[in-house]
């Protein structure tokens, strides 16, 4: 029997991790970003354990560092961007970098929504 919303597909119709099926599911653990939840050990470990590879997002995984790296980029293809203009639906940079899945897919909602 395929397990719910453990972050792999099963079955052959892969209907055990799809957002109807997981957005009620409680995580006490990493929630990927389609809704299904795998232990937080395995976030950032460079293994792709939800199927939509968020728990491997390279905003998410960055260090310090790196996401100064990351940000300078996306600065600099988005002149004077603001923040509240990052991941609102509307694409503002010319590539519509600001509302890309890698940056958007890292948002972190209040307890109890996604």
């Amino acid at each position: 029997m395929p397990l719910l919303c453990d972050g792999k597909k099963d079955g052959p119709d892969s209907t055990d991790e799809v957002f109807s099926a997981c957005y009620n599911v409680l995580c006490s653990g990493f929630r990927c970003n389609y809704g299904g939840c795998i232990d937080a050990s395995l976030k950032c470990n460079n293994i792709n354990d939800c199927w939509d590879k968020s728990d491997e997002n390279k905003f998410l995984c960055a260090n310090e560092t790196t996401i100064l790296e990351l940000l300078t980029d996306l600065s600099g293809n988005c002149a004077c961007l603001h923040w509240s203009n990052v991941c609102d639906g509307v694409g503002d940079c010319r590539n519509g970098e600001d509302e890309d899945k890698n940056i958007c897919g890292v948002n972190h909602c209040a307890s109890g929504s996604f």
